[in-house]
């Protein structure tokens, strides 16, 4: 297939939730997409061919976001596949719901190198091999607070907050860096729908705030020229409750 003149994305964790809304939305945009994933095969398949059928390329790359030494290495493959590419979302994350008291030394190392160190990293890639376009992180409305219910988690998160500022205030005039919050949207491992619709009723709007919400939030945050190290909380309001 011959190189697109368009523009590109790379968006980990795409096979699925809020990667996959993302991916779908820069696709109807005339985006091709590099959709990582680790396991969910048939899943990046499926969303595979969505995006295909909107008449872009999509190629696929499966890596571990833990193996932090192998970031530059994917990077490689995917500017070899696609050297238009522009624009890095962040999305692939790790949680585990634990309290500190229970917060294993495995644990908590694990969910740094997936959700701080990998990211962190695969954005030095980038910025490495892309001289113009935009890194948006995917944090969590929750880094406002200070609860240890998921400590390692919500710590891996408040880390990716802090790196995201520092890379935005570094890497212009050419990478501009920016994170995204979002509240309650999708039910998570060991919680149900009614958990974030009980959470969504104590919010000002009262509204939980949709994938396809967030995905146009990261796209215009992404085309935004004049933006950088901005962090963007949908969560309809929650974070003004606490």
């Amino acid at each position: 297939m011959a190189v697109s003149k368009q523009k590109a994305v790379l968006v980990t964790g795409a096979a699925k939730r809020l990667g996959k809304a993302v991916a779908l939305e820069f696709a109807a945009h005339g985006y091709d997409v590099a959709l990582h994933y680790h396991h969910s095969r048939d899943e990046a398949e499926q969303t595979a061919a969505d995006i295909r059928s909107l008449g872009v390329q999509c190629h696929l790359y499966q890596q571990d976001m833990a193996a932090v030494e192998d970031m530059d290495g994917l990077m490689a493959r995917i500017a070899k596949d696609l050297p238009h590419l522009t624009v890095l979302v962040q999305a692939a994350a790790m949680f585990e719901p634990k309290a500190f008291p229970e917060m294993g030394i495995e644990d908590f190392r694990h969910q740094m190198r997936v959700n701080m160190e990998g990211p962190l990293f695969l954005a030095q890639a980038f910025a490495k091999r892309v001289k113009k376009g935009a890194i948006v992180h995917f944090i969590d409305n929750y880094v406002a607070e200070h609860q240890t219910r998921f400590f390692s988690y919500l710590l891996s998160k408040k880390s990716l907050l802090e790196a995201t500022k520092m890379l935005a205030a570094n890497l212009g005039p050419g990478i501009r860096v920016h994170g995204v919050s979002p509240g309650p949207t999708l039910p998570s491992p060991g919680f149900d729908e009614a958990y974030i619709r009980a959470r969504a009723e104590k919010n000002p709007l009262k509204h939980l705030t949709t994938p396809e919400e967030i995905a146009k939030s990261v796209l215009w945050l992404a085309e935004t020229e004049h933006l950088t190290g901005q962090i963007l909380t949908l969560d309809g309001g929650e974070h003004l409750c606490w």
